[in-house]
């Protein structure tokens, strides 16, 4: 069976693609795997949340000839195309670019109700429970149409690396982790203020960051070179790398302002990464509080209570989750507090850290059952 890639898509989906099995044959042609919006995507997708476009609804959509798959596979996007496709969907807002209003006007319910009704289109496929719940809160989704989430398929960790996670709350330090191309709206300030904290009274808490080095603005380097607690890492590393980093540290902090699914975390708890987290979106499906981690909530809330996204903080990111001179003192003490009681309470530690594992590599989030539910859908899907 063949499918094609139809849009560009994460890095990560390239192991989905070569785990799926032997039956399949994908087809990636000219598109590309991506970790890091370019500047110019992020160009478009601000240009693509204007109102003049919500009242013309304006609906992205990218054209596929001549297919000879018997899929397309296409990544929060919508197809026009003459084969069946399915589309993997990180949070209902990305088919109506990142517009929180488009669905609600009349050309955008209009050319909505054309594009979900595409006899083309078998489904959707949410990338959390989040995104599959509350795309029915924002769109009219036909009762015919398929949708249903699968977790995204990482790789599980092999040895030494699964001997290694038993170990981890034996050492003398309190290794934390923070990863993100993005370090503001990823709360990497907040973490920053955290570690000033414990730099004259605890030098066994040590943070390793992995970012890009080139656009950290001149506070944040000044506070991460004045601090001995802290080792930079550019945001240039392979896998392997990462995975290295990930079996040594103890805990991934992600104090994220903005998110809905990430896959950082899922990619932690696999090596048995405690994770100390805001409880946005999806997070919470992964992070349990005082089972295999923590959560606070954010000052600034880019999605609200209900998973739905907040306009006030969508609209002006600047002024909020982008502020730079913003610190939310709510998080730093969150941070601050949860990393002493887990620098003092080992056994504490030791049991998170064991379910973090223990989660992140079974059930639903296991790589036998996410290749098994796409498995089950695609040839569905092909045979109808």
């Amino acid at each position: 069976m063949k499918i094609q890639i139809g849009t560009n898509v994460r890095g990560f989906l390239n192991d989905l693609f070569t785990n799926l099995g032997s039956n399949y044959e994908i087809l990636l042609k000219d598109k590309k795997s991506y970790e890091k919006n370019s500047n110019f995507k992020i160009l478009l997708h601000k240009i693509g949340k204007s109102k003049l476009l919500d009242r013309l609804g304006v609906i992205q959509t990218v054209k596929v000839n001549n297919s000879d798959a018997d899929i397309i596979f296409s990544y929060n996007k919508f197809l026009k195309t003459d084969t069946k496709y399915v589309i993997y969907l990180e949070t209902p807002v990305a088919l109506v670019n990142y517009s929180t209003n488009r669905a609600n006007t009349y050309l955008g319910k209009k050319k909505l109700k054309q594009k979900f009704n595409d006899p083309n289109l078998v489904g959707i496929i949410c990338m959390t429970k989040a995104c599959y719940e509350t795309i029915y809160d924002i769109f009219e989704i036909p009762e015919e149409l398929h949708v249903d989430y699968i977790y995204p398929f990482t790789v599980e960790p092999k040895e030494p690396f699964k001997e290694k996670n038993k170990e981890k709350s034996k050492t003398d330090n309190l290794n934390c982790l923070f990863v993100s191309k993005f370090f503001t709206i990823k709360g990497g300030g907040d973490l920053l203020k955290t570690f000033e904290k414990f730099k004259n009274n605890n030098d066994n808490i040590k943070l390793t960051i992995v970012t890009p080095k080139a656009e950290l603005n001149e506070t944040d380097k000044m506070m991460i070179n004045s601090n001995p607690n802290i080792t930079l890492l550019d945001f240039n590393l392979n896998k392997e790398e990462l995975n290295e980093i990930y079996s040594r540290t103890d805990i991934l902090v992600h104090p994220s302002r903005y998110d809905s699914s990430p896959l950082v975390i899922l990619e932690a708890m696999k090596y048995a990464n405690v994770v100390i987290s805001t409880d946005l979106f999806a997070i919470p499906e992964l992070v349990i509080d005082n089972v295999t981690g923590f959560l606070e909530e954010p000052y600034y809330r880019f999605y609200d209570s209900n998973k739905i996204p907040n306009d006030y903080v969508w609209y002006n990111r600047d002024l909020t989750i982008n502020n730079s001179n913003f610190y939310d003192d709510k998080i730093i003490n969150f941070l601050y507090d949860k990393l002493i009681k887990l620098d003092k309470d080992r056994d504490l530690l030791k049991k998170l850290s064991i379910n973090a594992y223990n989660m992140a590599t079974s059930k639903e989030f296991s790589e036998e059952y996410i290749v098994h539910k796409w498995n089950v859908f695609l040839k569905k899907s092909i045979s109808i």
